[in-house]
């Protein structure tokens, strides 16, 4: 059927359709693909199924498990990591690497590589590999003031001057910005875009420490967040698979997504075992994160990614 289709839309002519007729079906005794090919993505989902069936029932099979994985986007996960990293030249030879694909609407995972040997089984950093994430912490800092719009907006004043914050233990904490210059009164998009540590400083300890901690802590994160006034410039270690859901959040348009790689589970009778739906919409920042979102796209037009912009 599906050659006479082919035939009849001119894909293949009449000579081609009477030998592929005529041609045996071939069939290959052993797949050709590895039943684990992808096994940084496959350690995902059974992380994942380890959370709502006991060990036990997945080792007695008889489980159909249908996952988010899109192949194709998995490959090019692949192929892109080893170009980066082939990019360096002699010096990435000994560098590693990991890539977390997600759908920005859903928080469905749709590639995952733990390494630059993607074939091979180890150890997953994109789960595992925690790393301070510096800078990239900051719009949250920012989000959770702009959720309060009556106090605060993207043309509200900061104050990029020089501050100490005293620690426990008697210590001190003067961070810098990165150019060693004070800005003074700076609008608190110009503070995003130019990456200012003193102004996000003087923002973060103006809303409150307690109030930016508990927003990142109702991610559920499976780390503890740094109580540190340090955490306002990235002070905190994240991997690359926690770092995604945190800015799923932004992707999604203020939804709390947490990153799925099963869709559902059905038992050997087709009956549907769970089901893995969206989370709810937290509305409080849906407003605010849309303001957030245009404030980034100003980072590589004119802040601190503007060689991103420009490329």
């Amino acid at each position: 059927l599906v050659l006479h289709e082919f035939h009849e839309t001119g894909l293949i002519t009449r000579p081609m359709l009477a030998y592929a007729l005529a041609a045996p079906l071939g069939v290959t005794p052993v797949p050709r693909l590895p039943r684990d090919r992808f096994p940084a993505f496959m350690d995902l989902v059974r992380r994942q199924l380890q959370q709502d069936f006991s060990a036990q029932r997945l080792r007695a099979g008889a489980l159909a498990v249908y996952t988010t994985l899109d192949p194709a986007a998995q490959l090019d996960a692949e192929d892109a990591l080893d170009e980066t990293l082939a990019s360096f030249g002699s010096r990435g030879a000994a560098l590693q690497g990991a890539v977390v694909v997600t759908d920005a609407r859903s928080g469905a995972v749709r590639a995952l590589v733990g390494g630059r040997d993607a074939g091979v089984p180890g150890f997953n950093r994109a789960l595992d590999a925690r790393r301070q994430i510096g800078s990239t912490i900051k719009p949250f800092a920012y989000l959770v003031a702009l959720a309060q719009p009556q106090q605060w907006s993207l043309a509200s004043l900061l104050d990029d001057a020089p501050i100490t914050v005293p620690l426990s233990g008697g210590r001190n904490w003067t961070p810098q910005n990165d150019d060693h210059i004070s800005h003074g009164q700076v609008l608190l998009i110009d503070a995003l875009a130019h990456s200012y540590n003193q102004a996000t400083v003087h923002l973060g300890m103006r809303l409150g420490l307690a109030r930016i901690h508990r927003f990142l802590d109702s991610f559920g994160l499976s780390v503890p967040i740094n109580p540190d006034p340090s955490l306002l410039l990235g002070a905190q270690d994240l991997s690359p698979y926690e770092l995604a859901e945190l800015y799923q959040f932004l992707a999604s348009d203020g939804r709390a997504e947490p990153l799925r790689a099963v869709r559902g589970v059905l038992d050997a009778n087709g009956k549907l075992l769970k089901r893995y739906d969206s989370a709810t919409v937290k509305p409080e920042y849906q407003s605010a994160v849309r303001l957030l979102t245009w404030a980034l796209q100003q980072v590589p037009r004119e802040g601190t990614a503007h060689a991103l912009g420009a490329s």
